[in-house]
């Protein structure tokens, strides 16, 4: 028999079949090179965020520090400053030149004024009922004392006429040695010291 020419289709089956194992072990060989890598990588990938979180933590705590030793500053400086204008209000305050001593001393020396002004006019009126009181008892006195002075001498005095003189001489001894040419004078009472007198006498 004669030998038949392989077949054409037969040939390129078995040359794509070739060409896929061959592709499917490279494939394989890829993967497994790839899977390497990426634990490989995995590995170093942790070292690193390892180290770097550890880098990172050390830097936090530091800047922690420093923020923390800043504040301690910032605040013992404002302890101060306050402490110093506290110091130097005080000393405003004793030389009485601080507002906060000023406007209230100035409201209190404006209401003293006043109240010296409506002291002092009280103190006029006062004086002043106190003189008229005194003026009006003053004037009551004297007037209460005439009235009864006069009240009290009214029955003693009497007027006499200047022809009675001879016969009041005649009957009282002790009669009052007036002038003839003077005012009326007052008539004394018929009163002897040394008794009645006789009757020839006052014949």
């Amino acid at each position: 028999m004669p030998i038949q020419p392989p077949n054409k289709d037969t040939e390129e089956m078995e040359a794509e079949g070739d060409s896929a194992t061959e592709m499917n072990g490279e494939e394989e060989e890829s993967e497994e090179e790839r899977s390497g890598s990426q634990t490989e990588s995995e590995e170093e990938s942790s070292e690193m965020d390892d180290e770097d979180y550890e880098r990172r933590r050390s830097e936090c705590v530091n800047e922690m520090l420093d923020l923390e030793k800043q504040f301690s500053e910032l605040k013992e400086k404002l302890f101060r400053e306050r402490l110093s204008q506290l110091r130097l209000r005080l000393e405003e305050v004793g030389a009485e030149r601080a507002p906060e001593y000023t406007e209230p001393l100035g409201g209190l020396q404006r209401s003293l004024k006043i109240r010296i002004q409506v002291a002092g006019i009280y103190k006029g009126f006062c004086l002043d009922v106190i003189r008229n009181k005194y003026e009006c008892e003053l004037q009551g006195a004297k007037q209460h004392l005439e009235v009864t002075a006069g009240a009290a001498l009214q029955p003693s005095l009497a007027w006499t006429p200047p022809g009675a003189c001879t016969a009041v001489a005649r009957s009282c001894p002790l009669q009052a040695r007036v002038h003839p040419t003077s005012a009326p004078y007052l008539a004394l009472p018929k009163v002897s010291l040394l008794g009645p007198l006789p009757d020839e006498t006052l014949s």
